[in-house]
């Protein structure tokens, strides 16, 4: 046996080569819906690590993802537009500001850190007011959007969570007395008037014209009016029996929202009211004018947004083109395969750049899908809400795509689904992870697919892995337990492994099994059954949610980001690291693809040609040069290399994906060449500002890169 080895961290900063990028190179489509905003026909939705961007479709009637803008650890509590600048507020104690002025396009104009917790905020001209909990209200001079420099404060209140104002006034919620108000002044800090006083009642407030609103802690309202006498500025109240999360309201009705309920009261008559009962949605939402109808717009817990229209009956519709969160995916034949739990599985096409394109959808009535694998052309899928596994072949032809067969099984707790190819006692199998249990299904030679064995087991999963005849399941209890499979398909317990902590993913290459703790890589030899060890320990630069294994290469990817390790030596050697969050990866020659359960994100990876040395290029691919000037106004110029006579193809696209005008459709010869574009599109009109992207096509491949257009 060899003697054990850890390794550190030192080791693999020395071996890291290269860094994949933070940013990914394309994403698919976003359901992370946060803090929303609408500009124009743009709902702008901060959160965890980025932004969404979606466009209203008026032909679906729906929002339809653009663009998600990429910021490490944005963390977002709450957000505000002041003036076209998005203001966000960070759980780190700071405030980010973007750009909307050019919607689709965002620009990041900086970060202020105030290097404290802080309630809420509010920005009038260049004085920043922060409610400070029990430091009070602090103001700061921010005259740029990257410093900001403390000038003073009011410590008149106890506990100041909330802040707003108005062309007059500045607000202030105390969450011990009531409700603060100062009146404005062209540079001092505001003047304090008086309050409404609510003792340690409410906790929020909503101003709806000149009444204010207070959201009781024991639950409903109180109304104020700062034009009533001190003595009677509470003049009215609204019963509820649960806390209120959001008011809305309408010329003719309120819209209240708790964590189970939405109120709709009669302004005019509190005591006229209606319940229903909030199912599948977030609480806190935004109001939106919708097909001229007192809408609601709010998060869908299982990812997505609902539409909730209230004419004469409660109305809910999805307010995404995709709407749900991505359950799995896989990538076979250039092909990119994604289920959501409210969504059917979408096919993509994966190009020779790694540029990757909605292809068709499969079985469109199927609203719901879950885990996938494939054994070739066939692919195994589970749909929950019919509980079957189906077997559908040549699922990557969509015209010749046929349900095959299908199995019941219970898939509602389904976790995860591995498909061993291999042929043990005459079948493939399939095994199907729940928390507790793992169910084998037989895949027989003609595709039939029957039921095997069930393994219950006492302490929940949290990895499995399969080789041959020895399976692998990891636990809470920080045991990796060993098992050989026997020929009526049984567990039979062969040893246990402890471990320091709880392993999050397990994966077999040869006769080593690859088994991930927090940072560490536990390596362990299973050469011979009888005596199976833990070879090295590592300690790896990132945490490991899920991996994969192509080839020698292994990618994982986790809370940190992504790292690629090279398994040819006797111990892995990280190649580099990067990217993003995520929570499943999957990996072809071109392309890494991960997913946060909200988001698919692309990076492209070992692509056949460098963007800094042409010649770097195979005799077969065309290079594509970035345009310039970029961004451009008038005209910008686009310059290309033709490894060989082709047939050529340029075109403009917008960032919805479709096409703006064709530069060129001709057949040209080998060698450099360029073409200019004056952002007009096949009609001669000029277009638009913002971001686009060209295309160039020839017989032998397609890559395209993105442009700005600023008029």
């Amino acid at each position: 046996m060899r003697k054990l080895i850890i390794l550190f961290l030192c080791l693999f900063t020395l071996t890291v080569e290269a860094q994949i990028s933070q940013s990914p190179d394309q994403v698919l489509f976003s359901t992370a819906i946060g803090t929303m905003h609408t500009i124009d026909s743009f709902l702008v939705s901060p959160s965890e690590n980025g932004i969404s961007l979606f466009v209203y479709n008026d032909s679906l009637e729906q929002y339809s993802f653009v663009r998600r803008e990429f910021f490490n650890r944005l963390n977002t509590m709450n957000s505000k537009v002041n003036d076209s600048v998005l203001i966000i507020q960070s759980t780190l104690g700071k405030l980010h500001f973007v750009s909307l002025k050019n919607l689709p396009q965002m620009t990041f104009l900086g970060t202020v850190d105030l290097n404290r917790p802080f309630a809420d905020y509010i920005l009038i001209e260049n004085s920043l007011y922060i409610a400070g909990y029990f430091d009070g209200i602090l103001r700061y001079d921010i005259s740029n959007y990257t410093q900001a420099n403390f000038v003073d404060s009011s410590m008149l209140g106890i506990l100041i969570t909330q802040l707003s104002a108005d062309s007059s006034y500045l607000y202030a919620l105390d969450e011990y007395n009531g409700l603060l108000r100062y009146e404005l002044n062209s540079s001092a800090f505001p003047t304090f008037i008086d309050y409404l006083y609510v003792p340690l009642r409410a906790f929020a407030y909503t101003q709806i014209d000149s009444l204010f609103y207070l959201h009781l802690i024991e639950g409903g309202l109180l109304v104020g009016d700062y034009n009533r006498p001190d003595s009677n500025n509470i003049i009215d109240s609204v019963q509820t029996s649960n806390q209120i999360q959001s008011l809305y309201y309408t010329d003719s009705q309120f819209l209240i929202t708790d964590n189970r309920n939405l109120l709709v009261i009669n302004r005019d008559d509190n005591t006229d009211t209606k319940s229903f009962l909030l199912n599948g949605v977030s609480p806190k939402g935004l109001w939106h004018p919708y097909r001229n109808t007192t809408t609601l717009m709010l998060p869908s817990d299982n990812g997505g947004l609902s539409f909730i229209s209230f004419d004469t009956s409660l109305l809910i519709e999805e307010g995404l083109e995709y709407n749900g969160n991505v359950d799995d995916m896989l990538i076979t034949d250039s092909k990119l395969f994604i289920s959501s739990n409210s969504e059917p599985i979408r096919v993509f096409h994966i190009d020779t750049t790694g540029e990757t394109m909605y292809d068709y959808t499969l079985y469109e009535n199927l609203n719901q899908s879950g885990q996938l694998e494939h054994n070739g052309d066939s692919l195994f899928a589970l749909y929950p809400e019919i509980e079957k596994l189906a077997l559908i072949v040549n699922a990557d032809e969509p015209d010749s795509t046929l349900w095959e067969n299908s199995i019941t099984t219970t898939s509602s707790t389904v976790r995860n689904m591995y498909y061993n190819g291999e042929q043990l006692f005459d079948n493939a199998l399939i095994f199907i992870e729940q928390p507790y249990s793992i169910e084998l299904l037989l895949v027989s030679d003609s595709g039939f697919l029957a039921f095997a064995s069930r393994w219950n087991f006492i302490s929940d999963i949290t990895s499995f892995a399969v080789k041959d005849s020895v399976a692998v399941v990891t636990n809470r209890k920080n045991e990796c337990e060993i098992y050989r499979i026997n020929n009526n398909y049984e567990k039979e317990y062969h040893k246990s492994i402890s471990l320091s902590g709880t392993a999050s993913k397990s994966i077999f290459h040869n006769d080593l099994l690859y088994l991930f703790q927090d940072q560490e890589m536990y390596i362990i030899d299973f050469s011979t059954f009888n005596n199976i060890f833990i070879d090295t320990v590592l300690n790896i630069p990132f945490d490991v949610i899920d991996a994969v294994i192509v080839e020698n290469q292994m990618f994982t990817v986790g809370a940190l980001g992504i790292t690629h390790f090279d398994l040819n030596g006797t111990i892995p050697e990280v190649i580099e690291t990067g990217g993003l969050p995520g929570n499943a990866i999957h990996v072809d020659s071109n392309v890494i693809a991960i997913h946060d359960n909200e988001t698919i994100m692309l990076y492209y990876h070992d692509l056949p040609l460098s963007e800094d040395d042409p010649e770097t290029a195979p005799e077969n691919f065309s290079y594509l040069l970035q345009n310039y000037p970029n961004p451009f106004n008038l005209e910008t110029i686009i310059q290309y290399r033709l490894p060989q006579a082709s047939d050529v193809q340029i075109s403009i696209y917008n960032i919805l994906g479709q096409k703006i005008t064709t530069l060129i459709d001709a057949n040209q010869e080998a060698g450099s060449h360029s073409v200019s574009w004056d952002g007009t599109n096949a009609s001669g009109n000029v277009i638009a500002s913002g971001i686009y992207f060209y295309k160039l096509k020839t017989e032998q491949s397609a890559v395209s890169k993105k442009m700005v257009l600023i008029k």
